[in-house]
């Protein structure tokens, strides 16, 4: 599913609104819907919408650039689970169920982090 304009994008949140009054049940097709419209909502508004300055996702420091963690653990794999949020058992990184890993600064994905990785 993709959004392609502001019209769209305007419907998708709406029908996400709607879906959350809902009580949905894991698996059902109202609740794939919802997790389809909110990442495509979240890719349509990453390109409209900037955020600021890039944020490491472990030490959340602002950095220039953000790597993929090189982590053992897939917190996609997880979607539908009644996790929520927990650290990264590989990186310590806070992670949710269903999103992908958070990217993070060159020196946490080294594990050079001063301060940090000294323990």
């Amino acid at each position: 599913m993709k959004i392609s304009s502001k019209e769209e994008h305007e419907a998708a949140l709406k029908r996400v609104s709607d879906l959350l009054d809902l009580e949905l049940r894991n698996g059902s097709p109202e609740a794939e819907e919802l997790d389809l419209l909110s990442l495509a909502i979240s890719e349509y508004e990453d390109i409209h919408f900037p955020m600021g300055p890039l944020v490491c996702g472990r030490c959340y420091e602002e950095v220039d650039q953000l790597f993929d963690s090189g982590c053992n653990e897939n917190p996609e794999d997880l979607k539908g689970q009644p996790i929520g949020q927990y650290h990264c058992p590989d990186c310590g990184a806070m992670v949710l169920a269903g999103a992908p890993h958070p990217q993070v600064c060159e020196r946490c994905r080294d594990r050079k982090h001063p301060g940090f990785d000294e323990r």
